[in-house]
């Protein structure tokens, strides 16, 4: 496992279209095509594919995991009609957070997490909300071959007692 480097960075905020799925977070290609189906009929231009993870999968059941599947958009308005009715859009603001990016199979990402989440408490940082995970390799292609490329970002309480330098 790759040395991991806690470095607080500012996350700059964005907008996200998204569904909520529930089942296995290594099983997202059929929501992925779906929401990707939808958005390229309306024309609408985005980016990562994009999942805020709502669930501990070491404490739900994986049929039961839940997350907020979705997309950055680009230059959204809030004027254009609805996608779908189970289509959400949200604005996720500024945040300070934890990145790291993990590279492997699918399976090891369990342990990643497991790995962060000690490093992060012994260095006394507090979670602050639900880890997001940026796809660089699309769930569609890693369900395909077994590998994924993530980057995880874990959002921390950044006030004057834990204050640490901010990575732009």
């Amino acid at each position: 496992m790759e040395l991991m480097v806690l470095k607080p960075k500012r996350i700059k905020g964005f907008n996200f279209a998204y569904v909520t799925n529930t089942g296995s977070y290594k099983k997202l290609s059929n929501t992925v095509n779906y929401l990707e189906n939808i958005l390229e009929k309306n024309d609408i231009k985005f980016d990562n594919v994009v999942s805020v993870l709502m669930d501990d999968p070491n404490v739900t059941e994986e049929s039961q995991l839940k997350c907020e599947l979705g997309v950055i958009l680009r230059d959204y308005n809030e004027n254009n009609p609805a996608l779908a009715a189970d289509i959400k859009i949200k604005r996720i603001d500024d945040f300070v957070g934890l990145v790291f990016d993990y590279t492997g199979e699918i399976q090891g990402i369990d342990n990643y997490y497991k790995a962060i989440i000690k490093k992060m408490t012994e260095a006394s940082y507090i979670i602050a909300g639900f880890p997001i995970e940026f796809y660089i390799k699309s769930p569609i292609n890693s369900e395909k071959d077994g590998l994924c490329h993530t980057r995880i970002i874990i959002p921390i309480f950044y006030t004057w007692e834990n204050k640490r330098e901010i990575n732009d």
